[in-house]
């Protein structure tokens, strides 16, 4: 929903300031049928993280970018750790390594509205 988007853009423009968040919708896409790697704006997501520009992902819930097996999500993970990318769900981290560094790379910031 459009205000729980809001608060993604809000935190991310707290945690990188200066850098005009990209946002990332996949309206209408069932996240639990299909992969975010088959999906039009999760595949646009993970190009991005693969090209090494994305600083940092944020979404409200962790179903926003996986609701299908546990392997698709472990892959993602890997892609964003790969890439030193952040994945910050509703506030929290999932890189414990980088919790306490602060933004020193100019890179984009994405708040992928991805549907259910």
């Amino acid at each position: 929903d459009i205000t729980r988007q809001a608060v993604q853009r809000d935190r991310a423009a707290a945690d990188h300031p200066g850098v005009e968040p990209l946002v990332i919708q996949d309206d209408g896409v069932s996240a639990f049928r299909v992969s975010i790697f088959d999906r039009s704006g999760g595949r646009e997501l993970c190009d991005l993280i693969a090209s090494g520009t994305v600083e940092a992902v944020y979404v409200d819930a962790q179903d926003r970018l996986s609701r299908g097996e546990d392997d698709e999500w472990v892959a993602f993970r890997a892609l964003a750790d790969a890439n030193d990318t952040w994945i910050v769900v509703d506030g929290q981290q999932h890189r414990a390594c980088r919790a306490l560094r602060p933004c020193l790379r100019n890179r984009g910031c994405h708040v992928p509205t991805l549907s259910k």
